[in-house]
């Protein structure tokens, strides 16, 4: 009876929780893809947007793309486009749901391990609520985030299964040590097989066992103390328990390593000396410290600075050095505190910038797990002192708790919880009270920063807003602007980049794409050029010079710049359709090469699932030049089919004409700019 009970409460509790975070985030449903990484994540992948495939699946488990490696990632981002199609608004829900899933499954192992139900909600309603999670949940290309936590939640409660069991197996049977004394359960198997799958969902996770070895000291008790100390012997079963997992870790970090390095997001020592990336790694600790408190002026990308405030090095040292001894002192009496602590300190390690990917110094996004650890310090510590607190004057309360609270404490460490367990009626409606003007206001903050998400346009303006000489969300902001054909008003957004950081690549590389599109081909090579020389790898940047080139009518140089930038990456549409085309059309019978042209537009219709009727002319071309005249003609009538049905009238009325040079056994050659 009194557990039916319980398991009503906690469905309840359940309900409500899915609700309010539902509530809060519904508006994410009516938001467009954004500029920055959705576009390669999803609406513009090729690989992506065929949906869920089988040769998709292989390439998701192959591909290093957007330099990093998340196969489950990328298979639901296709499931999504299966689903759904173009729409983001469904790709936008998706992530929704998973982030309300997290909740609920945080609420429910939280629950489990520590039998505190109102404090497991507490923590799980911070973590739904807090306006630092707003990029993870409206960001489509932060699935990896979402999904890798459901996995990781999953994990923890396997793993608290499989620990709980072992503990009541190792009480029965009268053994002293916490190690393995029977054979490993299938909790333990489903939790390393768990770990996996959210690995595979993002490597950040790679910290989970040591974050394993602190819940084996609270909640779940397991970890044995002499003198007051845990002693290494008597423990060291429970370590070796967490050697699979631990390689795991180093298999994953092993192929992030290569698949970062392979893009070039790996910075190297002579860009961001050792100390230079221990003074961001501690200005971002206390940069996440502040944002949980006060989490005013978030931004999509935080840029270090060019160097850091002596006192704001210091005060962070201090802070960092002082609550790390504060909560080893409180390791027998509070040891939430040690445990909340080393989780957030311990998981934001893969992120925190001593090995630099990427410009930014913290991200709201890195926050997702870490924060849960900070949510525990804070809710269990405020139960504690309030439960102090309302029993001051209430000794019998003190002295004896009643039975509820006892059996609160199942599966819990001996000092897991205060003496002072029960709170007077006063210290509850005071309680909840807080946790309510709490919750309401991270709501409302929630909310507002959920709306900058809306557009790309509105999260860079913002970004610009509050953050100080931001090179990158100038450039964002402009080659959004570019997109929606505002050219006069992305040219200054790019000299402001430029003005700020002059050898920025990518605004290099639009400035001068801007130029050419207005006309200005020599000042746009210029810029092109100094990019390129900037980022000799950058696949994307040759193909923008590429173009430049072909509009200046230098065709051989341009043949070589896009035959580069696809020896970089081979599956970029834009750049093999200009290539095939030139080798099919030019008149120059030492830049045509009809074999080779054919080769370049079949692997860019595939890419797309001749789905584009620019594409499908473009191979009815190089089928021509080629000789191979009856293919030429019945991919010419496709294109004029696919662009009819796509409204594209003029692309139609061309592919008609040259469907008759086709036929007459003619290829096609077209005008060059001189």
């Amino acid at each position: 009876m009194h557990r039916n009970k319980d398991i009503r409460r906690l469905l309840i509790v359940a309900l409500f929780l899915s609700g309010i975070t539902l509530a809060v985030f519904w508006p994410v449903g009516g938001f467009e893809f954004q500029s920055y990484d959705d576009q390669r994540y999803v609406a513009i992948n090729p690989m992506v947007q065929k949906g869920l495939t089988y040769d998709g699946i292989l390439w998701a488990f192959g591909t290093f793309h957007v330099s990093n490696w998340h196969p489950l990632t990328w298979i639901s981002h296709m499931l999504d486009v299966q689903l759904f199609g173009r729409d983001a608004g469904g790709h936008h829900l998706i992530n929704l749901v998973w982030h309300t899933c997290n909740t609920v499954l945080l609420l429910l192992v939280l629950n489990r391990m520590t039998g505190a139900l109102w404090r497991s909600a507490m923590v799980a309603a911070l973590f739904a609520l807090h306006p630092m999670h707003v990029e993870s949940v409206a960001w489509v290309a932060e699935r990896k985030d979402v999904l890798s936590t459901f996995f990781f939640i999953l994990t923890l409660w396997a793993y608290t299964r499989y620990a709980q069991k072992s503990k009541t197996k190792r009480l029965d049977a009268g053994v002293q040590s916490p190690g393995l004394r029977h054979r490993i359960s299938w909790d333990y198997v489903f939790a390393l097989i768990l770990f996996a799958l959210g690995l595979l969902s993002k490597p950040m996770l790679v910290t989970v066992p040591f974050l394993l070895l602190l819940l084996d000291l609270w909640p779940l008790g397991r970890i044995e103390f002499k003198k007051g100390k845990p002693t290494i012997t008597e423990n060291l079963p429970l370590m070796l328990e967490k050697v699979p997992f631990l390689l795991l870790s180093v298999v994953s970090s092993v192929i992030t390593f290569v698949a970062q390095r392979s893009g070039g997001s790996v910075a190297s020592l002579e860009l961001f000396s050792f100390d230079s990336r221990l003074e961001n790694a501690l200005a971002a600790y206390l940069g996440y410290l502040e944002k949980l408190f006060w989490p005013s002026k978030l931004a999509v990308l935080y840029l270090p600075a060019v160097e850091w405030p002596v006192w704001q090095l210091g005060f962070g040292l201090v802070l960092s050095v002082g609550i790390t001894a504060a909560v080893l002192t409180q390791i027998r009496a509070r040891p939430y505190f040690a445990v909340g602590w080393f989780w957030f300190v311990g998981t934001l390690v893969p992120v925190i910038g001593l090995v630099q990917v990427g410009s930014q110094y913290m991200a709201d996004r890195y926050s997702y797990v870490p924060y849960i650890g900070c949510f525990i310090c804070l809710v269990w510590g405020a139960w504690d002192l309030v439960s102090r607190f309302s029993t001051k004057d209430h000794p019998k309360l003190v002295s004896s708790p009643p039975q509820a609270d006892r059996n609160e404490s199942k599966g819990a460490s001996a000092p897991a919880l205060s003496k002072a367990a029960h709170i007077s009626s006063w210290g509850r409606l005071l309680a909840g009270l807080a946790c309510v003007l709490v919750l309401g206001a991270l709501a409302i903050v929630t909310r507002n920063q959920l709306e900058y998400w809306r557009t790309s346009e509105t999260l860079f303006r913002h970004c610009i807003e509050v953050t100080k000489d931001n090179y990158i969300a100038y450039n964002n902001l402009g080659a959004f602007l570019v997109n929606q054909h505002r050219y006069t008003e992305a040219k200054p957004l790019y000299t402001e980049a430029l003005h700020i950081n002059p050898k920025f690549p990518d605004a290099l590389i639009n400035m001068g794409t801007l130029l050419a599109l207005q006309g200005d081909i020599t000042n746009a090579l210029s810029y092109l050029q100094q990019g390129v020389q900037l980022a000799p790898a950058s696949a994307e940047s040759i193909g923008k010079l590429g173009v430049a080139l072909a509009e200046q009518g230098r065709m051989s140089d341009a043949v070589a710049c896009y035959r580069e930038s696809l020896r970089l990456n081979p599956n970029q549409i834009p750049a093999c359709n200009n290539l095939a085309w030139i080798l099919a059309t030019n008149p120059d019978t030492q830049l045509r090469n009809g074999a080779e042209a054919v080769a370049w537009a079949e692997h860019a219709c595939k890419l797309t699932d001749y789905v584009q009727p620019m594409l499908i002319g473009t191979l009815a071309a190089a089928y021509a030049e080629a000789g191979r005249f009856p293919e030429a003609v019945s991919a010419a009538q496709r294109a004029i089919h696919v662009a009819s049905a796509a409204g594209q009238t003029d692309l139609a009325q061309k592919n008609r004409q040259l469907i008759e040079l086709y036929r007459a056994g003619e290829p096609y050659r077209e005008e060059v700019k001189q």
